[in-house]
């Protein structure tokens, strides 16, 4: 790889693996045999360095932008290309995954190396690593700036898997998945069976493979104030779960949604308004040109429902959406662009087509695109 091997790993001057191992020999030797391998190589590091070794959990608490840590790489995401300001030449990024005892974190590989990453690293290995720390609010990760294999160290951790959304099924744990937010739900309040009190939340995220569901509870819930349509993100620690045979995915135990810099790139194919017909789930793009207020209605069963109606057109035609339950609540004004996914044709008012959401729609808001 060339900038990832074992004699230029995190030391100022290259140094082979034979002559460390008897660095390390030497240094147990000097303290009477007091420490053990690992204490005498840490010691060897910091001499060398200045920069001591971290745990996973304690680099978000790090003042120091320079760290060094220990990790078992437990994924390994896609190549990622972007362009840069004021540069003909793309840039590339790869995303891995590392984790000790203590946490997770993720760690990205540019350019040149990131094209090793893929060549020369796998799951499972554990590495040494030294970069730097990057913030973006609460969530971190390293830039990669050096890192070794060491075959010799075990970390215990579970390794996760990338998915890409289309190769999902039900029962699969353990799952990291990116793709981009299409819609986000509001939080809502249910009643338990035994009269506790829960919350519960949802976003629909896309990847160029398909799109999911991603269903949050309780505390999860307040990931949803940072996350906002169109956000590119990362799922970790997810499983699956079948609803209605559909597939939904959530957070596990220790599992995150995270914003992710690098945008992840979707195509949707949209559908012509002109070329619906009745009984289609299609994706439907459109601009808003008659928004009605919510309207709240009694049920049969006693219980209250929402519904709020909104004319939009593209350039074949116009249709009435029918926007039901939480869906209603979406504020929209006239000029706004409505992204529409999963969404059914149905035979509307005076035989008219309308579009309706159900709970698996998407539908996401461009404010002002007309304009």
């Amino acid at each position: 790889m060339g900038e990832i091997n074992e004699t230029e790993f995190g030391i100022d001057k290259d140094i082979s693996k034979e002559e460390f191992q008897n660095s390390i020999e030497s240094k147990i030797e000097r303290m009477g045999n007091l420490i053990d391998e690992e204490v005498a190589r840490e010691l060897i590091e910091y001499e060398q360095n200045g920069t001591s070794q971290l745990l996973i959990k304690d680099i978000k608490l790090c003042k120091d932008e320079d760290v060094r840590f220990i990790g078992k790489i437990t994924s390994i995401g896609e190549i990622h290309e972007f362009d840069r300001e004021g540069e003909k030449e793309k840039g590339q990024v790869v995303n891995i995954k590392l984790a000790d005892e203590s946490g997770s974190i993720r760690g990205a590989f540019w350019d040149d190396y990131a094209k090793a990453v893929l060549e020369e690293l796998e799951v499972g290995q554990v590495l040494r690593v030294q970069g730097k720390l990057k913030r973006d609010g609460e969530n971190v990760e390293i830039n990669i700036a050096r890192s070794l294999v060491d075959p010799d160290l075990e970390i215990k951790v579970d390794e996760e898997k990338e998915y890409k959304i289309n190769n999902l099924s039900s029962g699969v744990t353990n799952v990291r998945v990116v793709g981009k937010v299409l819609s986000v739900e509001s939080e809502r309040i249910f009643k338990r069976k035994d009269g506790t009190e829960g919350k519960v939340s949802s976003l629909t995220m896309s990847d160029e493979t398909g799109r999911i569901r991603i269903v949050l509870w309780d505390r999860q819930t307040e990931i949803i104030s940072s996350v906002k349509s169109g956000d590119s993100i990362e799922i970790t620690k997810g499983y699956i779960r079948e609803r209605d045979s559909q597939i939904e995915l959530h957070i596990g135990k220790g599992g995150a949604i995270k914003i992710m810099q690098n945008a992840v790139e979707i195509n949707i194919n949209f559908a012509k308004i002109n070329t619906l017909e009745i009984g289609q789930i299609v994706d439907v793009s459109g601009t808003a040109i008659v928004a009605d207020p919510k309207r709240i209605f009694d049920r049969k069963d006693g219980t209250k429902g929402q519904l709020k109606n909104v004319r939009i057109r593209d350039d074949t035609g116009e249709i009435r959406v029918t926007l039901w339950g939480e869906k209603a609540d979406i504020e929209i004004r006239p000029g706004d662009q409505l992204l529409c996914t999963d969404i059914m044709v149905k035979e509307g008012w005076q035989e008219d087509l309308e579009i309706s959401t159900n709970w698996k729609t998407s539908v996401s808001v461009m404010e002002g695109s007309e304009e």
